[in-house]
């Protein structure tokens, strides 16, 4: 009798950890409270967008939670230095394009295209993050897989795959939340299959294993 809209977000701490849960309101009040008020906002715009993305089909879900994850990486996860150990090379490698005497176009695009290859990426971000945050890099393997996927309008050929990618980056972003606002308690994690189902009553052995 009671009407509520259908979601593929899950909610970041598990049921049986409500304690956490308060805890996890309090970090979140505390940081939006001490940080630069447009940080804040473009957070809750991102965070806004996909709450409304995940009352969609599972494909609009994953495309609005892979782009923005994205999008956090570089909003919050910004003060991560993350080394390119091969800026030398591409010096070198301008300096050739530079000096090649063809298609002014094509050599302004090749520059282009190796200048970025200085520039930190998101995907760099998030692998770091992973590193200092004792986080599974699986998590960030699923979130480029899934990203790569439904930013090019591609599609999988398991279903199944498809559903193990998105709430692996679910819980990916809920861990890149907990990290910057300071959290350290529990966090559902969707990535394994099965996750929940002990709170009904089921074994978590009683998911299927099936890739």
């Amino acid at each position: 009798p009671f009407s509520y809209p259908r979601s593929y977000l899950t909610r970041p701490i598990p049921l049986s950890e409500m304690k956490d849960f308060w805890v996890l309101i309090q970090k979140f009040v505390e940081w939006v409270t001490s940080v630069n008020f447009s940080v804040a906002e473009d957070l809750f715009d991102e965070l806004q967008g996909i709450r409304n993305g995940s009352m969609g089909s599972i494909r609009t879900a994953a495309l609005t939670l892979a782009i923005a994850v994205e999008a956090l990486a570089d909003l919050l996860l910004d003060s991560i230095e993350v080394e390119r150990d091969y800026s030398d090379e591409v010096d070198s490698l301008l300096k050739h394009v530079s000096g090649w005497n063809g298609d002014d176009n094509v050599r302004q695009r090749a520059k282009s295209m190796l200048g970025s290859l200085k520039q930190v990426r998101p995907v760099d971000r998030l692998y770091k993050f992973a590193q200092i945050s004792d986080t599974s890099t699986e998590l960030v393997d699923a979130w480029k897989k899934l990203r790569d996927m439904v930013a090019h309008g591609q599609t999988s050929n398991s279903h199944q795959q498809f559903l193990d990618r998105y709430f692996s980056t679910t819980e990916l972003l809920y861990r890149i939340l907990a990290f910057v606002i300071g959290y350290q308690g529990s966090i559902c994690t969707t990535a394994k299959r099965g996750w929940g189902l002990d709170e009904w009553g089921f074994p978590e052995k009683a998911a299927p294993n099936v890739d």
